[in-house]
């Protein structure tokens, strides 16, 4: 029984840390820092790998039967990391929904 606690708070871990961490591997001054070098490529690798199992995760508690709180985490981690995606990789996401002030293109 010990160990199959251990592996749920592995997980719950993995869950809760997860967007956070990406998150704060997409800091501009460390964006900055890793510019142009390998390091740049050495986090964004690390970002996608900890996006990946953090997002499968969130799937993992979205989909199971589990109480309604972890789910509510799961959504607020699914989130974190969307974000973090998205920060990471130049606005992927948020230029989709992003208004142009310039009105319609092609009105100039």
């Amino acid at each position: 029984m010990e160990s199959l606690a251990f592996l749920i708070t592995i997980l719950l871990l993995i869950l809760l840390l997860s967007g956070p961490i990406c998150l704060l591997l997409t800091i501009g001054t460390l964006r900055d820092f890793t510019r142009g070098t390998v390091f740049n490529l050495g986090r964004r690798v690390l970002v996608s790998g900890i996006g990946f199992i953090g997002i499968f995760m969130c799937f993992f508690f979205l989909t199971g039967s589990v109480p309604i709180f972890l789910k509510f985490i799961a959504l607020l981690s699914l989130a974190i990391h969307a974000w973090a995606i998205d920060r990471e990789y130049n606005k992927i996401f948020s230029s989709r929904f992003r208004r142009d002030p310039n009105g319609p293109r092609g009105q100039s």
